[in-house]
């Protein structure tokens, strides 16, 4: 199996005005450093390139709802329209401070083609917009939710680190689901 992989980072805001510098900070500094924490966390069994540039996608009215949830699908669909299928995973930001409390990471996984996790071998990657190259996609939080001061310290910077090392994990983590019952 391939352990050479690739993320583009997307910040989405609803306009320009979510594109603070602030953002640019926290999401730039998790895009610089990640591959050395991915490294590290895989016990360099594994690499992940991340030089591909930030990604500024402004909604278009169909990738954030009502109740301002990201529609991964349409934002995913949206960035292949002008940019390259050759990513494993894409890490979507949300640059805006959500009302209705969009402050979790979640990872969905595109594909799996590995045995041995729990999981079944599957492909979704058209839903994605992907022609079968996507493994996964991560939603991280809104940024001034997670860290709310300036300026931005390592310990800010880690916390980053962690939640997309986190949510990357989950592509690959065992899946047990529900074969323990008391």
């Amino acid at each position: 199996h391939n352990n050479h992989y690739n993320m583009a980072f997307i910040m989405l805001g609803k306009d320009n005005s979510d594109f603070t510098d602030r953002n640019y900070s926290l999401i730039g500094g998790a895009k610089f450093d990640f591959p050395t924490y991915f490294k590290e966390a895989t016990m360099d069994l594994a690499s992940m390139d991340t030089s591909y540039g930030l990604v500024e996608m402004i909604d278009d009215g169909t990738m954030i709802d009502e109740f301002e949830k990201i529609d991964t699908n349409q934002v995913t669909k949206k960035f292949y329209e002008t940019h390259p299928d050759e990513f494993d995973f894409i890490s979507i930001y949300p640059s805006f401070t959500s009302v209705s409390g969009n402050s979790g990471q979640l990872h969905y996984r595109v594909q799996n083609n590995i045995s041995g996790l729990g999981l079944r071998k599957f492909v979704n990657t058209e839903a994605y917009g992907s022609e079968k190259k996507l493994l996964g996609v991560n939603a991280i939080s809104d940024a001034s939710i997670q860290i709310p001061q300036m300026p931005i310290s390592e310990k800010d910077l880690k916390q980053m680190q962690n939640a997309l090392l986190h949510e990357t994990g989950h592509q690959w983590g065992a899946y047990v689901g529900s074969n323990f019952t008391g």
